[in-house]
């Protein structure tokens, strides 16, 4: 994996996560936990439509470097087209859906213009994730991450505008005309004209994807699911709150998330050179070795800023304060979660990893619906969505472990948990810290800031130092 690129694609995302956590800030504040919850209630159309391609785009992404990788390069614009057009049908039935309910199916104005909002962002986000598809199945990181970082500056001018002169309104409208406004610069090396497509070509690339797309789908039901049960059970001003918390999950996986999607492609392009334990070791427990050792680094910030950035700045959202705190906890076991994906894919495995993480699924919602008739609180749904990410990745490492001659899994996973334990340890000391009891807010979160600033060079070269289990 090259480090350059992986910084080029991190620091893309590290903007659109910097800028979101500005706008993190805004939409609460200026919205107020009702209207934040329908906001993120109706954003969930387009957030997940993006996966209506039942997999045929996350075949493409593999294969295309795989083809590359064996001389095989015929057929791939016509592959590429017929993913184009296939999935533009699926996002336009999706489209049109919402336009029929939001006309036949509830007469809130606000809520009619925010689902037309959302049926136009649909194809918007169609149009520009298969772009950006496209450019990771070619390995163009570069303008990959030139266009990323264009689409959320733009996003952030627009949804701060708006949000201040149009409310609710502006921040149903800031996606929509963002993506609008960057639709041709997006479309920068692509064909001028798409072919016609192939129906059966498109059906056997969802054969080949849709299990990539089941095994990628248990860690997004994960999060959506969480918000789905908060508003059902607690309401819409509820969901406003747990929303607040949510939106720290896209920052703190913002490396992890980097990483995956520059190596993924290389470990289907080097499939053949490297012996089956060099792969499991390289493309599994070393990302996991340096995401255990790195993630308290951006977690430990997070839960330690919360309490002053409610205090000073959203003394509204005080009931979203430690729901928020469990779920960037939780964001330790989410990262723990990715590596193993790229590895089941380049084995052919991801039907059978599929069948067994979608187990988690049920299992969690069954368990925190449960746990909610005791202790109906934000609380208990972040702790047992933190649960399950753990779960998650348990079941996908036991997979792996077993699939490749029962390789020994115990050991390494708690090894794994080493650096958990430490943050947790960490974060229970500095919130025990013997200070004046008159001391403000800031000055004692500027003092654990400082605490682990000198506690970080210590995660930092434990990450880059080889795992004494397996050297």
């Amino acid at each position: 994996m090259s480090r350059k690129t992986v910084a080029q694609l991190a620091a893309s995302r590290g903007l659109r996560h910097a800028l979101g956590v500005i706008t993190a800030f805004l939409r609460p504040k200026l919205l107020g936990p009702e209207a934040l919850g329908l906001y993120a209630l109706l954003n969930l159309f387009p957030t997940y439509s993006t996966y209506l391609h039942l997999g045929a785009r996350s075949s493409l992404r593999y294969q295309v470097p795989q083809l590359q990788g064996q001389g095989q390069t015929d057929g791939i614009d016509s592959l590429k087209n017929s993913v184009y057009w296939g999935s533009l049908l699926l996002n336009a039935l999706l489209a049109l859906a919402i336009i029929g309910y939001a006309v036949w199916g509830t007469d809130d104005g606000m809520t009619q213009f925010g689902l037309v909002c959302a049926a136009a962002s649909v194809l918007l986000v169609w149009a520009f994730d298969h772009r950006l598809a496209e450019l990771k199945s070619e390995q163009q990181f570069g303008v990959l991450a030139r266009i990323t970082a264009w689409r959320y500056l733009l996003q952030f001018v627009l949804t701060v505008g708006l949000l201040l002169t149009l409310g609710l309104v502006g921040a149903f409208l800031a996606l929509p005309l963002c993506l609008l406004l960057l639709f041709w610069s997006a479309r920068q090396g692509s064909p001028a004209k798409r072919q016609p497509w192939q129906w059966q070509q498109f059906v056997d690339q969802v054969r080949l994807g849709f299990p990539i797309l089941m095994l990628e789908l248990v860690s997004l039901s994960l999060r959506l699911v969480d918000k789905l049960l908060v508003s059902s059970l607690l309401g819409l001003e509820a969901l406003g709150y747990y929303t607040l918390g949510t939106m720290l999950l896209g920052p703190l996986m913002n490396l992890p998330g980097a990483a995956r999607e520059v190596s993924e492609p290389k470990l289907m392009q080097q499939q053949r050179e490297n012996h089956r334990q060099q792969r499991l070791q390289r493309h599994y427990w070393r990302p996991m070795h340096r995401s255990a050792w790195l993630m308290p680094l951006l977690i430990l910030p997070a839960v330690l800023l919360l309490p002053a950035v409610i205090q000073y700045g959203l003394p509204e959202y005080g009931p979203a304060l430690h729901s928020a705190q469990w779920l960037a906890v939780g964001s330790f076991f989410l990262a723990l979660g990715y590596p193993a994906r790229g590895l089941i894919v380049a084995e052919r495995w991801q039907a059978s990893a599929a069948r067994s993480a979608w187990l988690v699924v049920p299992l969690v919602v069954a368990a925190t619906a449960l746990a909610m008739q005791w202790w109906p609180r934000l609380e208990t749904v972040a702790i047992g969505f933190s649960l399950g990410y753990a779960a998650l990745a348990l079941v996908l490492g036991r997979f792996l472990c077993r699939r490749f001659d029962n390789a020994p899994m115990l050991s390494r996973s708690l090894a794994l948990l080493l650096p958990f334990a430490l943050m947790g340890l960490l974060w229970a000391a500095l919130n025990n810290l013997p200070l004046p009891g008159d001391w403000p807010l800031w000055a004692t979160v500027s003092c654990q800031l400082l605490l682990v600033a000198l506690a970080a060079p210590l995660f930092w070269w434990r990450a880059h130092q080889p795992d004494r289990i397996h050297g």
